[in-house]
């Protein structure tokens, strides 16, 4: 919540237009605390992460992309990052290879997203769905 607070209801109510442009340390898994910035009419907001496809954040969202991986690939490349094992099944990747399938069963963010991408080539992902609900 408290993200969602500082992110998503600052610009949804146009609080001074104020924005802010990072709430976390992905690496260390930690909060960053930065100054708000002015955004602008025009400016084009993008928010990065997973999850983004709940419920309760639908009504946020424009636009929603929605990067398509298999989760061997994911979490090989999750171990070319952080030196961690490379079995989507061990227990250390079990909570991120959990949580993307409870998510992917719970929410449906591939029926939910505007634009899926086939990210399993890292060197050459493609669009695999454009919805016509995209803006142009």
């Amino acid at each position: 919540m408290e993200q969602r607070k500082r992110l998503l209801q600052r610009i949804a109510t146009a609080i001074a237009n104020k924005v802010n442009s990072a709430t976390l340390r992905v690496a260390m898994d930690r909060p960053v605390v930065v100054s708000p910035r002015e955004a602008t009419r025009g400016d084009v907001l993008l928010f990065d992460g997973i999850f983004l496809q709940r419920p309760e954040l639908s009504g946020y969202w424009d636009l929603s992309l929605y990067l398509d991986i298999r989760s061997d690939t994911s979490v090989s490349r999750l171990q070319q990052r952080d030196s961690g094992p490379c079995s989507p099944d061990h227990p250390l990747n079990r909570r991120y290879t959990g949580g993307q399938a409870f998510y992917r069963q719970r929410c449906h963010p591939m029926e939910k997203a505007h634009i899926i991408v086939d990210n399993n080539e890292v060197a050459r992902p493609f669009i695999v769905k454009w919805d016509d609900r995209s803006p142009n």
